[in-house]
């Protein structure tokens, strides 16, 4: 993801997979005066099969939220 909304925006990089922990998460950075901090992610932990997500450091726009879960769905995948 690579969106403007409003004054923000909120961009995406490739997912961490943390294979000693057992999850692969998709991060989500808001970029405001130039600085740039994770504002959610979307974690798939792999010991019970399900994605969660969670946010940081203030609200996000659910129509960001909802292109966050379908990015992380789309990039985690697992069998």
């Amino acid at each position: 993801m690579n969106r403007q909304f409003g004054q923000h925006r909120f961009t995406t990089v490739p997912p961490v997979i943390d294979r000693t922990d057992g999850f692969t998460a998709l991060r989500l950075y808001r970029e405001q005066d130039g600085r740039s901090t994770i504002c959610a992610e979307v974690v798939y932990w792999d010991a019970c099969g399900q994605y969660v997500m969670e946010t940081f450091d203030g609200d996000v726009p659910v129509e960001v939220i909802e292109e966050l879960i379908a990015e992380a769905k789309a990039l985690i995948r697992y069998k």
